[in-house]
């Protein structure tokens, strides 16, 4: 493991795959950690979805690098699945007992995407 935290440490590991190895080995905690010190780079949606049960707060914020990525630029075609992902982490902040914080977040989307009717359609479809 610990020529695993060295690669994690590199740029382009980034984490990835010392969060990989630990979920392997069923360490979750350390895998935390570890996304939390190096970044879960490719590794995220594991994490995320393992994680759910125990961290689901977390376990949705993972969706967020993702989502302002998507975001960045219109594009219609990504809409649909942005609303699911989102759907995702609004499910994940109420198990977490934090649905008030993802209402927060998800008017501050309709706020600055407000000039994209596709994408208040497709969040309209999933009642967000």
């Amino acid at each position: 493991m610990e020529h695993a935290g060295q690669l994690a440490a590199d740029r382009f590991a980034a984490g990835a795959l010392l969060v990989q190895l630990l979920m392997s080995d069923g360490d979750m905690e350390a895998a935390w950690q570890a996304a939390d010190r190096y970044v879960p780079g490719w590794a995220w949606k594991e994490l995320s979805v393992r994680g759910a049960d125990t961290r689901p707060v977390d376990a949705a914020d993972l969706y967020r690098p993702g989502l302002e990525k998507d975001l960045r630029y219109p594009d219609s075609k990504l809409y649909p699945d942005i609303a699911e992902r989102l759907a995702t982490m609004a499910e994940l902040y109420e198990k977490g007992g934090r649905s008030a914080d993802f209402a927060s977040f998800i008017a501050r989307i309709r706020q600055d995407y407000r000039k994209r009717p596709a994408l208040m359609k497709a969040l309209d479809a999933k009642r967000l």
